[in-house]
């Protein structure tokens, strides 16, 4: 889930009046803007679990260990393999709610089964059945409180995935 920033070998011509700033006053150079800056100024950290989530880490990594260097090689192996897990999800979804089952864009994780509106309510006098295994609105509004509450990159691929496991059915 990281962004992509563009690459240094895109942008070499730094005189062009879309990327010109004036990095030479400050005696940087001009890719800091995709460097240094950006990580100084325009990064923020995001948990990468839920506290309890993380907390069941914390104690199967304490169980497994006997000292507190073993104890942190665990957390750290741990952190990694939930990186792993959830960037793989994350892409998943992601591509899940813009691609159809061919790999053309698609909105229909936006539009409601039933009577094909876009906003994703039904406009029929009896509110349409659920037909899909995605979340309900009163569930993507509990995973999307989650996610503002604790923005943790779980909470996120969590909230997103809601939308899109009709998708994958399709997919797969």
């Amino acid at each position: 889930m990281n962004g992509d920033l563009p690459q240094e070998t895109i942008f070499t011509d730094w005189h062009h009046p879309r990327r010109k700033w004036p990095w030479h006053k400050f005696q940087l150079k001009p890719n800091a803007l995709y460097t240094t800056l950006h990580e100084r100024f325009n990064t923020r950290t995001c948990p990468i679990q839920d506290p309890h989530a993380f907390l069941f880490d914390v104690r199967s990594c304490a169980h497994e260990s006997n000292d507190v260097d073993e104890f942190y090689a665990r957390l750290e192996e741990r952190r990694d393999e939930r990186v792993r897990e959830l960037e793989e999800v994350w892409e998943n979804v992601t591509d899940l709610m813009v691609f159809d089952e061919r790999g053309l864009p698609s909105n229909r994780i936006w539009t409601c089964k039933q009577c094909n509106n876009s906003s994703g309510i039904s406009e029929a006098t009896t509110p349409c059945e659920p037909v899909s295994t995605n979340d309900t609105p009163d569930v993507r509004s509990l995973w999307f409180f989650n996610m503002i509450q604790t923005m943790s990159f779980d909470s996120m691929v969590r909230f997103f995935d809601g939308f899109v496991r009709e998708a994958r059915k399709e997919r797969d």
